[in-house]
């Protein structure tokens, strides 16, 4: 048997293990935040965040209807943060065309934009506020170095050599990967 086994697809894949619900932790952890700037301003601590919530958040709440205020906050709060997602997510895929490779499809949050289905909304488990880019490799032999094999129409890889130096076809500073990893 082969030092990489499931690389080889000698030997099955482990099982996959089902996704824990993470959600749960941020609200928890958003929970004791919450009640614990609660308390601090309770107790009048910080001053100058007590004083800013009883001035300028008051502005932008609507004193004869106060849920309008509140209902905007939280909107402007989800918008910021997708859009926040967006802008990171649109920084790898704009490496990825940098770097010679073709974009697949983008997803922040619900919403996701497929170069060939266009924009949809997903459903389903997971992070509402998760993001990820897709940026694929034109052809499938740009991703087989000298030093891998590829057989079986490239379903499978094998390992033929250690990487070598010459096998980088990209310009590499390797005085900058030594600083950094001898920090």
């Amino acid at each position: 048997m082969s030092s990489t086994p499931i690389l080889d697809r000698r030997a099955p894949l482990p099982p996959l293990v089902p996704p824990r619900p993470g959600m749960t932790v941020v609200v928890v952890v958003w929970t004791i935040v919450l009640l614990l700037l609660t308390a601090g301003i309770a107790f009048g601590y910080p001053p100058s965040l007590r004083h800013w919530l009883f001035t300028t958040v008051h502005d932008w709440v609507d004193i004869d209807r106060p849920w309008s205020g509140i209902v905007f906050i939280t909107a402007s709060t989800v918008a910021v943060s997708l859009v926040m997602v967006a802008i990171h997510e649109g920084g790898y895929a704009l490496c990825g065309l940098a770097a010679g490779f073709r974009f697949k499809s983008i997803r922040v949050g619900p919403l996701l934009f497929d170069r060939s289905s266009g924009l949809t909304w997903r459903r389903g488990p997971g992070n509402p506020f998760a993001g990820v880019a897709v940026v694929v490799p034109d052809t499938i032999d740009r991703l087989v170095p000298p030093w891998l094999e590829s057989g079986d129409e490239k379903q499978s890889v094998t390992v033929r050599d250690l990487p070598l130096r010459e096998h980088i076809d990209v310009p590499v500073r390797e005085q900058l990967i030594v600083e950094l990893y001898s920090k």
